[in-house]
C-alpha cells in the first residue's frame, strides 16, 4: 500500500466499551475450523525479519517479485510484497489456499480491492463477512477498496489486537462527512510502503521502525484507526491511531471490510 453528554450518552457509550470487551478481541472465542495459523506465522515473521535486520541484515521490503521466506528457508527470512500477495502467499503456506479453486476460476493472487469484494461476497468466496468491529476477532482480513487506485487499489491487514476504549475527533473539513466520530486502534501485521503512524504521545511503534533512525518497507506490525458508527460499522478509516483530517478514507469513497477465513471442516 502507498499512502493516506447527556446521561444517556455516557450509558451508550460504556454499554459500547463492555460490549467490545465481551465480544471483542478481550475475550473472543475460535471456533473449532476459525483460522489463526497464519495470523501465528506472520506474526513470528516480523519477529524473525526485525531480529536479523537489528545485526545487519535488512530482508523486508515491498514491491514485485513476490518473495515470502520464512527463518526454516534457504537464507532465512525474508520479505519482499505487496500487501495482497503477502496474505495470499501467507495463506498458501498455512492452508494450501488457492483462490482461483475456492472462486471457481480466475486470479490466483488477487489484489486489495478484490479481498475486499471478497469480504463482502461472505461464504461464496471463502469468508464470512464481519459487519461490526465489536465482533473482530484476531486473525481476521481486513481490506479496503479505493475509489481512485494510487496506483494501489486498496489495502489488506491481518488483525492481531484492538483497544476497547474508543476515542473520539471531529472532523472539520467541508466534504459532507463534518461532524464528531468515534474510532477505536486496532492492531494489524501486513506489508506497507511506508510504516503506520504514531502513538498519540508521538512515539512511532511501528516495527519497521525496529532499527533507530531507519523507516522500513515491507512487513510489520503497526496501528490503524476505525471510525464506526454505534453499532460498531466502518464509517471510515486511517492509517495511523488517530484519523487525521486530511487523511481519512471515509466508507462511502474508499470502504473497508472485515473477513474472517472459511476453512474446510476437519
Amino acid at each position: 500500500m502507498k499512502e493516506r453528554a447527556k446521561p444517556t450518552d455516557r450509558l451508550i457509550k460504556r454499554t459500547l466499551v463492555a460490549a467490545f470487551v465481551l465480544v471483542g478481541f478481550a475475550a473472543a472465542t475460535t471456533s473449532a475450523n476459525a483460522a489463526t495459523d497464519h495470523l501465528t506465522q506472520a506474526n513470528q515473521l516480523v519477529n524473525d525479519i526485525d531480529a536479523q535486520a537489528l545485526v545487519g541484515n535488512l530482508q523486508n521490503g515491498y514491491g514485485t517479485p513476490t518473495v515470502v521466506l520464512f527463518k526454516s528457508d534457504p537464507g532465512g527470512a525474508k520479505v519482499y510484497a505487496e500487501c495482497s500477495t503477502f496474505v495470499t502467499r501467507l495463506l498458501s503456506k498455512c492452508y494450501g489456499w488457492n483462490w482461483s479453486t475456492i472462486n471457481g476460476g480466475g486470479t490466483s493472487s488477487p489484489n486489495a480491492a478484490e479481498y475486499y469484494s471478497y469480504i463482502q461476497a461472505g461464504p461464496v468466496r471463502g469468508f464470512t463477512t464481519i459487519p461490526s468491529l465489536f465482533n473482530i476477532q484476531p486473525g481476521d482480513i481486513i481490506s479496503s477498496k479505493y475509489k481512485v487506485p494510487t496506483p494501489a487499489t486498496g489495502h489488506v491487514m491481518i488483525a492481531l489486537k484492538a483497544d476497547a476504549v474508543p476515542h473520539t475527533f471531529k472532523y472539520n473539513v467541508n466534504d459532507g462527512h463534518q461532524g464528531t466520530y468515534t474510532y477505536y486502534c486496532v492492531q494489524v501485521v501486513d506489508v506497507t510502503s511506508g510504516q503506520h503512524g504514531p502513538n498519540f504521545d508521538g512515539a512511532w511503534t511501528d516495527t519497521r521502525y525496529c532499527i533507530p533512525g531507519v523507516a522500513m518497507s515491507g512487513v510489520g506490525r503497526g496501528w490503524f484507526s476505525m471510525i464506526v458508527d454505534a453499532a460498531g460499522k466502518p464509517l471510515g478509516w486511517g492509517f495511523s491511531r488517530t484519523p487525521y483530517a486530511n487523511a481519512v478514507h471515509w466508507q462511502d469513497i474508499d470502504p473497508i471490510a472485515i473477513g474472517r477465513l472459511n476453512l474446510p471442516a476437519k
